[in-house]
């Protein structure tokens, strides 16, 4: 009710709604017009060329069989799953209770999205990579906030750079949102960038503390290694605003 409240607030007095000047992502439009066409090899998404697993279609053909899937799930996810989650987070040091910090979204845009409309404002500005996820964009703009891009770092192979990213904050910033790997250049983010940049967020503007790193952690089982022994090694495992705030967690589970 209170997300409905800002945003028909905003049609009252900006007289158009933050939808209205929402596109359909380029990767949606592409995929749409390749459907149309006779044989069309569709790369716009991470789609398996291999058929489902036979263990896989034999447990859910089972799980039908039982029944346990003729009615609504839990809202923030099924309560074994958020347990074998918390218990692969604990793995890599990071403590989460499976009852009230983890919640199971239908992909990682609705997790981002509604991150984004519990954390930031109308007028607010949401830090982007340049290049950056597509969907990012109208994530951050029905949330009312603005995008702001700034350039990954070319000759680095497209690391982040961070000394950029702390010129970019402003008075106005609220979040940073990152994509590790970042899409579309596949670059993994090197740990040490990453840590530079939670010190550039908490040094580059006096009203930056205490502002959102959100990290969409699109492959979970490949990075957390070389990101838990880097924080491992500055003695910052532990520290919660080092950690990532969401990850796709499909790839393991």
């Amino acid at each position: 009710m209170t997300t409905r409240r800002r945003v028909l607030g905003m049609a009252v007095r900006g007289g158009a709604l933050p939808v209205d000047a929402m596109e359909l992502s380029p990767i949606k439009a592409i995929e749409l017009r390749a459907s149309r066409l006779p044989d069309v090899v569709s790369l716009a998404q991470g789609i398996p060329s291999f058929d489902t697993p036979e263990p896989i279609k034999n447990y859910v053909i089972q799980k039908i069989a039982e029944g346990a899937c003729a009615k609504y799930s839990l809202t923030p996810g099924l309560p074994q799953l958020r347990e074998l989650i918390s218990e692969e987070l604990r793995r890599d040091g990071m403590q989460y209770d499976p009852d009230g910090e983890i919640i199971v979204t239908c992909g990682a845009i609705e997790a981002v999205s509604a991150t984004l409309l519990a954390t930031v404002e109308p007028g607010d500005e949401v830090l982007l990579a340049s290049p950056s996820y597509a969907s990012y964009i109208p994530a951050v703009q029905l949330a009312g906030a603005l995008p702001r891009f700034v350039p990954l770092n070319e000759d680095a192979n497209f690391d982040l750079d961070p000394d950029a990213i702390g010129r970019a904050i402003t008075r106005n910033t609220r979040a940073i949102l990152l994509c590790n790997p970042n899409h579309p250049t596949g670059t993994i983010y090197s740990p040490a960038e990453t840590v530079l940049l939670r010190q550039a967020r908490d040094t580059g503007h006096r009203t930056l503390n205490g502002k959102s790193m959100l990290v969409h952690q699109a492959a979970a089982s490949f990075c957390h290694c070389v990101f838990r022994d880097e924080l491992a090694a500055r003695g910052l495992l532990h520290d919660r605003t080092y950690q990532q705030v969401l990850e796709i967690m499909a790839s393991q589970f």
